[in-house]
């Protein structure tokens, strides 16, 4: 029955690992002819091997049906549409006086073009423009929606996988409220529980709304994150940032409180009266209530059920006074999970819950005298820490140098101090009115010891990459065999051996990493949406131009790219001009790249974007530099009267090709480096142009066009941009002369080897089946 349950676990498991979805005609085909070549070969001594098999191919068919169907909701093109239903997150604040929210969709109307055959999509993310956010409740609204998108880049966050794995089927803005809908509305169950965690978060928010760190305070109560903005980078700097994302940690942490609370109380009533068996029953009963009830104030999460299944589970083990069944409630744990969701494994926090676990199972399984509380919980988190390094690595989440360091004393103060106290402070200032700023002061101070911590950890020199995938591999070795080792002596000296280890690695100064080849050149263009930012290597030098978007979910891809790329230090950086779009990721790189030459056009404007010193920071001046056996050339252009037009403009000259960079200039711009540049093509070379203004039409003008003649030219724009990009006339105007164009918008992060060929490469290239295709000019 284990193999069976591990078998089915693997097949769902196999379908997103191998990232091939069959088609469901050929899937049953295939199952049909298996089930035949069973039936004749079920034999005593292949019982075994065969069932294992079948449910290797169950547990594969299973997560197969349920991608087919999620796909099936999911928008196939652009639409306006009426839509009803009820708001099913609390509305995240963004820039520009806009809202986003998750809407569970009950019904639709489609007004252009022609209603689709498919489906609805039964969840959509929209955004909301107003000063206020959207009201709660059942709602008709008029929106644009497109199928969902996202950056595709070579490591970190993507948007597409988190859409589809949370089965959102399409994307979109909101136009209108239609205030008096034709047809009535109703507000399911699922509408009156969203209103009533709503009416939670604002109270919770008028009662300790001023305390000092109510940001972490409402993340770990409630999951409500949207008060955190600065506090972000410094979570994503020391590798904490999953203290604030409620999951099993948090879940487990509330079980276990109460259910100590129940036993102590239990412990008041005489043995006559509640024996051993009753106890341990109502032991389990109040972990699961109150694991329950902490899902559902946390917004029911896919992370919360996930936890709430593996607390069901183990209280269940408790209640039966099994102990030794431990590594059997595991496997049910998970069987259970990707039965309820067979697109689990599409989620880290899957891998790192279960591989967390089944550490702890291992490491104290493996030790017959059992540790005091004290050393059992430094074992804990000693073990968690570094033995998940690896699966850290395989899940492609970002390893901060400082995350060890950091969580060895975070994860306990939160489970020891700042959970106990949060959860008493919830309950006894909800209950008592009088005891709120009390309780909240001592709330916000054990917070405030946490911060101040990470704060100081987040201020210190360490490189934004981890080590290697072999030095952590070896270091886990090592940090496994002194947990599992059984003589005392041995454990000490592997022990001293690592700790030097690990401080070597972490604080030894880190050399730039070169090319991969000393010779090679290439081109990084990468996948931000309207934006560009781009690594230049050419013989290991590299040249990086822009510093991508601020925002949250962009900025890890960016960042996560970037360590992957080892992209620790580099010979120049250039910001083209001091656009949003352009320069507001400066923040979060100033501190965390080297850079022996910073250039910015724009310049007091990217100054204002930085966190402290910015005395590298140097204006765009007319220069030529060699970079490797390549002249790199910077143009500060103005154009009339116009100071966005203030831009430092970019020419590669390279051995058989020319990248033209003109960034944030427009058609007058263009004409002014058109006057004081020759820009005659070169001889036996390719040119490269990155268009300007991402394809908009104020830029790109036919004379620029027909004088530059590029072979290549790249757009650097988001899919179903609100504007369109490129404009369809600016489109024309390069396919006129000839040009291959390319979108990153279609085709994801590229990378050009600069060659004879020069050979390009698509982020979008044998994508999983969840992820967009390439789509080619």
């Amino acid at each position: 029955m284990r193999a069976g349950i591990a078998a089915f676990a693997g097949g769902v498991i196999l379908l997103y690992w191998g990232g091939w979805l069959p088609a469901l005609p050929h899937l049953l085909l295939s199952i049909s002819l298996f089930l035949s070549v069973v039936a004749l070969l079920w034999r005593g001594y292949l019982r075994s091997v065969l069932l294992i098999a079948a449910c290797l191919a169950l547990g594969f068919s299973y997560a197969t049906w349920h991608a087919h169907e999620r796909l099936g909701r999911i928008l196939a093109a652009p639409v306006e549409a009426q839509v009803w239903g009820y708001v099913c997150s609390l509305p995240d604040a963004g820039s520009y006086q806009r809202f986003y929210f998750e809407f569970c969709v009950t019904g639709w109307a489609i007004n252009q073009p022609a209603p689709p055959i498919t489906p609805p999509p039964q969840r959509v993310r929209l955004s909301w423009s107003g000063a206020e956010a959207p009201p709660i409740g059942p709602l008709a609204l008029t929106v644009s929606m497109v199928p969902p998108q996202g950056q595709v880049n070579p490591a970190g966050f993507r948007y597409e996988t988190w859409l589809f794995r949370h089965g959102i089927g399409a994307t979109g803005r909101v136009q209108a409220l239609d205030k008096d809908p034709s047809h009535g509305l109703s507000c399911p169950l699922g509408c009156r529980y969203h209103s009533l965690r709503f009416q939670v978060a604002n109270g919770l928010q008028v009662r300790w709304g001023d305390l000092q760190h109510y940001p972490l305070f409402a993340s770990l109560v409630m999951g409500d994150r949207r008060f955190l903005d600065s506090q972000w980078q410094v979570l994503r700097d020391t590798g904490t940032a999953h203290l604030l994302a409620i999951s099993g940690l948090h879940v487990g942490l509330v079980a276990g409180l109460f259910a100590t609370f129940a036993q102590l109380l239990l412990r008041l009533l005489p043995t006559a009266l509640v024996g051993p068996q009753q106890r341990r029953i109502w032991v389990a009963a109040a972990a699961m209530m109150s694991a329950g009830i902490y899902a559902l104030l946390a917004g029911f999460t896919i992370p919360t059920r996930r936890a709430l299944i593996m607390v069901v589970v183990a209280a269940w083990v408790l209640a039966r006074a099994r102990g030794r069944e431990a590594g059997r409630a595991w496997l049910l744990a998970l069987f259970v999970v990707l039965l309820l969701d067979p697109f689990a494994p599409l989620d880290p926090g899957f891998w790192l819950s279960f591989a967390a676990v089944g550490i702890l199972l291992l490491v104290f399984s493996a030790r017959v005298a059992r540790p005091g509380y004290l050393a059992g919980l430094l074992l804990a988190q000693l073990a968690v820490t570094i033995l998940l390094w690896p699966v850290l690595y395989l899940a492609e989440l970002p390893v901060a140098g400082l995350g060890l360091l950091a969580n060895l004393l975070a994860i306990p103060w939160v489970s020891v101090v700042v959970m106990p106290v949060l959860m008493l402070t919830l309950v006894l200032g909800w209950l008592i009115s009088p005891l709120v700023s009390g309780l909240g002061g001592v709330a916000d101070l054990t917070l405030a010891l946490l911060w101040r911590w990470l704060e100081m950890l987040a201020q210190l020199p360490v490189p934004m990459t981890a080590p290697g995938f072999t030095v952590v591999l070896a270091l886990t070795v090592a940090v496994a065999l002194v947990l599992l080792v059984p003589d005392r002596s041995a454990r000490i000296a592997l022990a001293a051996m690592v700790v030097l280890a690990g401080a070597a690695t972490m604080l030894a100064p880190v050399e730039r990493a070169k090319a991969a080849s000393e010779g090679a050149s290439r081109l990084w263009v990468f996948d931000q949406g309207q934006g560009q930012m781009l690594l230049y290597e050419n013989h290991g030098q590299r040249l990086l131009i822009g510093a991508g978007p601020g925002r949250s979910e962009e900025r890890h891809s960016l960042d996560a790219t970037l360590a992957a790329l080892d992209v620790l230090a580099v010979d120049a950086w250039v910001l083209m001009h001091g656009g949003a779009e352009h320069a507001d990721g400066v923040t979060s790189l100033w501190q965390r790249i080297q850079a022996h030459q910073v250039v910015a056009g724009h310049w007091y404007r990217v100054a204002d974007r930085l966190p402290g010193e910015f005395d590298r920071l140097q204006p765009c001046l007319r220069q030529d530099s060699a970079l490797g056996n390549a002249m790199v050339e910077f143009w500060p252009l103005q154009g009339p009267g116009a100071e966005d037009e203030l831009t430092c403009a970019v020419v590669i000259r390279g051995q058989g090709y020319e990248i033209v960079l003109p960034g944030d200039l427009t058609i007058a711009g263009e004409r002014r480096w058109l006057a004081v540049r020759d820009f005659e093509r070169p001889q036996d070379s390719q040119r490269i142009l990155i268009a300007g203004r991402y394809g908009s039409r104020q830029a790109s003008g036919a004379g620029w066009v027909k004088q530059l003649a590029p072979d290549l030219v790249i757009f650097t724009a988001g899919r179903h941009h609100r504007f369109g990009y490129p404009h369809p006339q600016v489109a024309e105007r390069y396919r006129h002369q000839g040009a291959r164009m390319l979108h990153t918008g279609e085709l994801g992060a590229l990378r050009l080897e600069l060659a004879d060929p020069i050979h390009i490469s698509a982020g979008r290239e044998n994508a999983p089946f969840w992820i967009r295709p390439a789509i080619s000019d």
